[in-house]
Formats: C-alpha cells, sequence, structure tokens
C-alpha cells in the first residue's frame, strides 16, 4: 500500500462532521498534489477493528426510484465485517458536485473516523466499472427533483428493512457550500504511509 500524501480538508467541515451523531456519513472536497477531488467519509457507532481495515473495503452505488424523485444509495463493505449504507438525495448540489469531480478526476479518498479516535484514509482509482456506473448515473441525478420530505420518507423505509443488512448511516453536513472552500479555511493532514 502506497504511502498517503498530504491531504487539505476544510477545517469546519472537519470539526462539525465529528461532532455529529454516529453512525454518520459525509462526501466533501480534498486537496491532493494540487488538485481536488472527492472524498466520502463515515464515522461508524462502533469501532471497526484494525484487523478488518487493513483487508479494505468495496464501494458501490445504485439509483433508487426514478422520474426526478429518487436517491442514490452508497454501499461500503469492510471486508470480512460487514456493510454500511448511505442514502444521499441526488438533488442536493453537493452530492453532484462531488461526484462530478471523483468521476473527472477518476478517484476518490474514503475515511472512516472510529470512535476510539483512531482514522483510516484510503485512496482508490475508480475502476472502469465504478467509473462507468458513475458516469451513466449522473444525468440522472442532475435530473433529480426529490423534494426533502420524499427523501427523509424513503430513508427511514429503508432504516426498518435495510437492503443490504447493515447500519444506515446518517448523511450529515450536506448543505453547507462554505465546506467546499479548501483554501479559506484549510486544515492540512501531513503524509501518512
Amino acid at each position: 500500500m502506497e504511502p498517503l500524501p498530504e491531504l487539505i480538508l476544510n477545517r469546519t467541515f472537519m470539526t462539525d462532521f465529528a461532532k455529529a451523531d454516529a453512525p454518520c456519513f459525509a462526501m466533501g472536497l480534498v486537496e491532493t498534489d494540487g488538485r481536488e477531488t472527492g472524498f466520502l467519509a463515515m464515522r461508524p457507532e462502533k469501532a471497526i477493528p484494525s484487523e478488518f481495515l487493513s483487508m479494505g473495503l468495496a464501494f458501490g452505488h445504485r439509483i433508487i426510484g426514478g422520474h426526478g424523485n429518487m436517491l442514490c444509495q452508497f454501499v461500503f463493505s469492510i471486508y470480512g465485517y460487514k456493510q454500511y449504507s448511505a442514502f444521499v438525495n441526488p438533488a442536493n448540489r453537493m452530492v453532484r458536485d462531488v461526484l462530478d469531480i471523483m468521476v473527472q478526476q477518476q478517484d476518490y479518498f474514503f475515511f472512516i473516523l472510529n470512535p476510539d479516535g483512531r482514522a483510516s484514509a484510503f485512496r482508490s482509482d475508480l475502476g472502469e466499472e465504478n467509473l462507468s456506473g458513475l458516469s451513466d448515473n449522473l444525468p440522472a441525478m442532475y435530473a433529480a427533483t426529490t423534494p426533502h420530505n420524499t427523501y427523509e420518507a424513503a430513508v427511514e423505509k429503508f432504516r426498518k428493512a435495510p437492503d443490504p443488512p447493515g447500519p444506515v448511516l446518517n448523511w450529515v453536513c450536506r448543505n453547507n457550500p462554505a465546506y467546499f472552500h479548501l483554501d479559506t479555511d484549510p486544515m492540512v493532514l501531513p503524509p501518512a504511509g
């Protein structure tokens, strides 16, 4: 595994994400090697043991619904441990911007902030299958007009019968465009390896 380069995140975002009720999920922008790309982040309710984190994770997504009223489900599978789901509203401008830059840059970061204070960061090139899937779904996401109450009702329904089984993460830090300002409120994480 390659060492991670210096990462620049938005300090206010990180503070707000660390204070949000777990289990939770958020997405945003990170700068590395002089360019911005997207990231996905989760805070589980219980710490994920390091022996499972060292095995890596798989990331998938699907669109649920149609005709403008849709949700995007992300599934994070920690090998040998469990799967987590997060639902976002594709009508949200921040969601579109993060996914758009992930597809353009063809990579992303995934952060896990454990409640015991440990943090894990993964950098992943979007494989051809995931890249084409996200690329194929972006036009539908751009056309989404899902109202907030429709999104909330659908997520509540999935919480009662998760598919796939596993924790459903609360989507937090979703409506503050200032979270995308990496130059005015930077938090620099030194290279790690």
